[in-house]
């Protein structure tokens, strides 16, 4: 089955994804996994190579939980953002950040819209396969996703671990990545930002096939079905350690 949002995580969990808080010894990661690499992803989806467009009905309003205001795909494809400022507006006296936070933030918002705004489509292009959401990530923040080495090495993932174990590995870390380079973007404490991506924007961490790991709006993210990095990092994994420690195989799961 296709990846939907974010993998199909529910509402729940994209404003709890503070929640999911690993021990300091899985993350003991280096610093630089967290560093903004934008340029990087700019330059990767500008000469990426162009594979056609995504063949829907952009007039029809996606069904779902995720689409409380009924937008249809078009609108959800060139104006994302309008819902989550009106959300953030809504909801911005409940926190107590700095001001300077505060304005970093606005300033994101504004920026993103702008962005879009001079960049309308009537579909979704598809690169890797895959639908391309780079153009309409929240913010110009980009992370790269964990690697099945990472994983093994340092999220102690090992050849006992269900496969569904090890995909809440490769989320929980790219998570955690994104989360951090918002923070120091933002000026905010470290952990905040994976809590309020959802609660004050309803994004969610869009794990790209490219490897890459940017924010998106959650209703445009989950009205369009694809694939990322986490099925492509978990089948790394297993293969990795089939080879290394288990020649038996993982202990797979069953439906």
């Amino acid at each position: 089955m296709e990846a939907r949002l974010l993998e199909d995580m529910p509402d729940a969990s994209l404003e709890s994804m503070e929640n999911n808080v690993p021990t300091q010894q899985e993350y003991q990661l280096l610093e630089d996994v967290t560093q903004n690499v934008i340029e990087e992803a700019n330059h990767y989806f500008e000469t990426c190579p162009f594979e056609g467009y995504v063949e829907r009905v952009y007039t029809e309003v996606p069904a779902g939980s995720e689409n409380k205001e009924s937008r249809e795909l078009i609108k959800l494809l060139n104006n994302p953002y309008e819902d989550s400022k009106h959300l953030y507006e809504e909801k911005k006296s409940e926190y107590s950040f700095s001001e300077e936070s505060f304005q970093l933030i606005e300033a994101d918002i504004r920026d993103t819209m702008e962005r879009i705004s001079k960049n309308p489509l009537e579909k979704l292009r598809r690169v890797n396969g895959q639908p391309d959401f780079y153009s309409r990530r929240f913010s110009d923040v980009v992370v790269r996703s964990v690697t099945a080495e990472e994983v093994i090495e340092t999220l102690g993932v090992n050849s006992q671990m269900k496969e569904d174990e090890i995909r809440k590995k490769v989320m929980d870390e790219n998570y955690r990545r994104l989360g951090v380079a918002f923070d120091r973007r933002w000026k905010l404490p470290e952990g905040t930002s994976s809590g309020i991506l959802g609660a004050l924007f309803h994004c969610s961490p869009h794990e790209d096939i490219s490897g890459f790991v940017f924010a998106v709006r959650a209703t445009l993210h989950g009205a369009v079905s694809h694939k990322g990095a986490v099925s492509k990092v978990k089948k790394e994994v297993i293969a990795l350690l089939t080879d290394r420690y288990t020649p038996m195989g993982l202990n797979e799961e069953k439906d």
